[in-house]
């Protein structure tokens, strides 16, 4: 939570709470500004402790940034959740089982590509080892299989990326405004910029793809 923007304070759902009694708590337990937590539609946490647990435990690891820890963390393992409650309203996200999981992904799939919603996976099983090397749960509900346990909810569809060459234009203006700095106001003007033109003009030499510009 930033505590410079009342908007961060989002409770929805008709949810009453005073900003300065939420500042006060996260103070008193020392969570990280930008800590994303999640609470039940009655503004309890009982029911989603062990995920807001998780969350805070990366947050103070500095594991992700906020935006990554906030969009490929917590949205999907909220998405989970609600997954799960529809077999069982009062579960918590360790209750999650491996016919859970197999309906999940059968759901994301349709919505999702293959990289994205193996991106969600790789988030959902970070938690699950997270609750097995806590004691929360006993057996991982990731569906795996063999010996050197491969996930068998994965998308292993191969997707070839096609290379896309910058072209003349693109390829001067990244040299002239991007690296030297032609026109730019004199705060942003570039530190060297005959040097980083001629790092550029090796990159264009050798085939600057567009990627390795960004």
């Amino acid at each position: 939570m930033d505590r410079t923007r009342r908007s961060d304070v989002n409770l929805r759902y008709g949810l009453s709470v005073e900003r300065s009694n939420v500042i006060s708590t996260f103070d008193r337990y020392s969570v990280p500004d930008g800590t994303p937590f999640v609470a039940d539609f009655d503004g309890q946490l009982d029911r989603v402790r062990s995920l807001n647990a998780y969350l805070l435990e990366a947050a103070r690891q500095r594991a992700y940034s906020r935006d990554t820890l906030l969009n490929k963390h917590a949205r999907p393992l909220v998405g989970l959740l609600e997954h799960v409650r529809v077999r069982d309203s009062t579960a918590d996200l360790v209750d999650a089982t491996r016919e859970d999981l197999v309906g999940y992904r059968d759901k994301r799939v349709i919505l999702l590509t293959p990289g994205s919603w193996n991106n969600e996976l790789s988030a959902i099983s970070n938690f699950f080892h997270y609750a097995m090397a806590r004691g929360w749960i006993d057996t991982d509900p990731i569906p795996r299989w063999g010996a050197a346990g491969r996930v068998t909810i994965r998308d292993r569809t191969t997707h070839t990326r096609r290379v896309k060459f910058l072209t003349e234009a693109q390829a001067r203006r990244f040299l002239d405004f991007g690296l030297r700095g032609d026109g730019s106001p004199r705060e942003e003007f570039p530190a060297y910029p005959e040097r980083d033109y001629a790092l550029g003009l090796t990159f264009v030499s050798t085939g600057l793809r567009r990627v390795e510009a960004a």
